[in-house]
């Protein structure tokens, strides 16, 4: 039905359109999506360090709209209940009143590096995935909304211009209804005015921010690392003998002083944060 609906809008006769005018038509719908923001990047001939650059970004809401509206993608009350009574049940703190009929969203981050003859690449991206979307290729279940070379980050001051883009448009799935200003509380793009206020076919809630040590590293700005003596973000455990033996982290017993040290969540901003420059995502 979607293809049929695609070709009836395309004007082109059915006996006539082809898997290149469906390619064309296709690549059209997602230039459509793709939004510019202006972001930070690293400029080592520019005093300041940095420049603002213009990069391509595809928002949440937008992604997440286009699967539902045009796409038709459904997802069974039931799994929807399913997924938050799992949650409840071993005492997830995200879970509220309000989130039992919240659409489940995950963020995922990952840098990806090309060695070459010539020169080697490494690009950080940013994507977005349904939980309890699980089709037989996983490629079908995520979604890029950015990247960037890594050479051109500014630091995480980068990532975190981003994050405040991702953010806001995060937060107008959790309200279920397409945003009225941008962030800021600057004015909506043409387009976008359009679309201010109407609602999606459901609410979302993030659950998940997913990625490996070195993205988490680059994502929180954390203190500890797997190259330092500190090398857990979540306890005090040490790689090296400080005077407590029992403070390393290879001391697995039920009485080592870290296991008893594990960090709540004020602590690990306490301790491990930055004073200033925190992560947008927060």
């Amino acid at each position: 039905m979607i293809l049929v609906d695609i070709i009836s809008r395309s004007g082109i006769p059915l006996n006539e359109f082809t898997i290149f005018d469906f390619t064309m038509l296709l690549h059209h719908k997602v230039a459509q999506e793709v939004e510019k923001i202006f972001v930070p990047v690293a400029d080592a001939k520019n005093p300041a360090g940095y420049h603002l650059e213009q990069q391509p970004i595809l928002f949440p809401h937008r992604i997440i709209n286009y699967i539902f509206n045009d796409v038709g993608l459904r997802i069974d009350e039931r799994d929807i209940h399913q997924f938050w009574d799992n949650a409840t049940a071993v005492g997830e703190p995200h879970v509220n009143e309000s989130s039992r009929n919240k659409i489940p969203l995950g963020l995922y981050g990952d840098s990806a590096q090309l060695i070459t003859k010539i020169r080697t690449e490494k690009l950080m991206c940013l994507w977005l995935n349904i939980p309890i979307f699980r089709p037989k290729a996983v490629r079908y279940s995520r979604f890029l909304m950015w990247c960037c070379d890594t050479s051109k980050l500014f630091g995480y001051r980068t990532t975190n211009s981003v994050l405040r883009w991702l953010t806001w448009s995060l937060n107008s799935l959790y309200d279920g209804v397409n945003p009225g200003r941008r962030p800021g509380n600057r004015p909506l793009s043409s387009e976008e005015e359009k679309r201010a206020g109407t609602p999606f076919l459901h609410s979302f809630q993030v659950v998940e921010c997913r990625g490996d040590w070195e993205f988490h590293k680059f994502l929180w700005n954390f203190r500890s690392s797997w190259k330092g003596i500190h090398t857990r973000f979540r306890c005090p455990a040490v790689s090296k003998n400080l005077g407590d033996p029992s403070m390393l982290y290879w001391d697995t017993s039920e009485n080592s002083s870290w296991s008893l040290q594990q960090y709540s969540t004020i602590d690990f901003i306490n301790k491990q944060l930055p004073s200033h420059n925190i992560c947008h995502s927060a």
